[in-house]
């Protein structure tokens, strides 16, 4: 066995150099909604997922409930496309957090949240600004 390294300008020019197992339509989706994979075959072992063949070597994926779920693509290869729930267009209405834990695993989830992409930087950035005053019921 041996390892070979590569370094590439950009994301075309690596997919162009090698061949992937799988390409798809998205990683993310919301919870109902299909992704669509190319692989010579696709498969789950999670009870929540449904995989249907559309044509060959074309699969739709969904999910029926959210979470990151585990796909395998063809001979061997194991991947994870995450099922979300709605994100909603609209800014939920304040509130105050009253209790410890949620004062402290509160920003951990917006920052999470954020680096992710699930939720916005100019709606998660005014409340991060000042972590220590986040739910903060005295201020």
């Amino acid at each position: 066995m041996a390892w070979e390294l590569g370094w590439y300008e950009s994301v075309d020019d690596f997919t162009a150099a090698t061949r992937p197992p799988a390409v798809f339509s998205a990683y993310a989706a919301e919870t109902g909604t299909p992704i669509v994979v190319e692989a010579a075959s696709v498969s789950s072992p999670d009870s929540e997922v449904k995989v249907e063949r559309e044509a060959d070597g074309r699969y739709r994926v969904e999910a029926s409930a959210h979470g990151a779920r585990t796909l395998d693509i063809g001979d061997g290869a194991r991947t994870e496309v995450l099922f979300h729930l709605p994100l909603g267009g609209g800014r939920p209405p304040p509130r105050r957090l009253r209790h410890p834990p949620e004062r402290i695993a509160m920003p951990l989830l917006v920052q999470a949240a954020t680096a992710h992409g699930l939720a916005h930087p100019e709606q998660t950035g005014p409340p991060m600004r000042n972590v220590t005053g986040f739910g903060n019921p005295g201020r």
